[in-house]
């Protein structure tokens, strides 16, 4: 798929936080999709990487996130 393809497939898909490879400890999160969405059959696709945001800020993204989903028309 491409990377528009890709990016159209995030946006009506639920996202979930995960932590960086230093693990629970870390203050980041990054965000991504629930399974995890390829481009070019080889680049996952991130809504944001590791040290972009801090735990709190990208659960609240997620929830923001997740929460439209269930109100689309």
């Amino acid at each position: 798929m491409t990377y528009e393809e890709a990016e159209k497939k995030v946006l009506n898909t639920k996202w979930i936080t995960k932590t960086c490879h230093q693990g629970e400890s870390c203050w980041c999160r990054m965000v991504t999709t629930e399974e995890p969405v390829f481009y070019n059959d080889v680049e996952e696709y991130y809504i944001s990487r590791d040290g972009e945001l801090n735990q709190a800020m990208a659960e609240y993204f997620v929830k923001l996130h997740n929460d439209s989903l269930n109100f689309k028309l």
